[in-house]
């Protein structure tokens, strides 16, 4: 069954909910409203990566290294400020390529070059 344009245009939809959704929430309508779609997806997926990489570091250093303190680690082994700093430091100069994956992931389904279906009713 060949895939049409309305089928790709579900998922740019899809994608355009997701963007709004999200940026809306975190930015002025001004400052990504004017960018391509595809930047859009990838800012989207920028911001809330480094959402997810503060709030899941944050609880696992908490639980870890406050909680649980000496059950998993050794005595004395905490990370000094300076090394959690540096893996953050680290982390943040890669954080635009990690989240640029799902980006082109999302382009190449919406310009149909990959085969996806946007439902099951594309079965019989």
């Amino acid at each position: 069954m060949e895939a049409t344009s309305a089928d790709y245009n579900q998922f740019v939809n899809e994608t355009s909910f997701y963007n709004r959704m999200v940026l809306s929430h975190l930015l002025p309508a001004n400052l990504w409203e004017p960018l391509p779609h595809f930047l859009q997806t990838w800012l989207r997926n920028y911001l809330a990566g480094n959402i997810l990489y503060f709030i899941s570091g944050f609880l696992w250093c908490f639980y870890i290294y406050y909680v649980k303190l000496n059950v998993y680690l050794p005595k004395d082994s905490i990370p000094t400020r300076k090394a959690m700093l540096l893996q953050i430091y680290v982390a943040m100069k890669a954080m635009p390529w990690y989240t640029l994956l799902p980006a082109v992931s999302e382009y190449m389904i919406e310009h149909g070059w990959t085969k996806c279906y946007s439902s099951l009713d594309h079965f019989n």
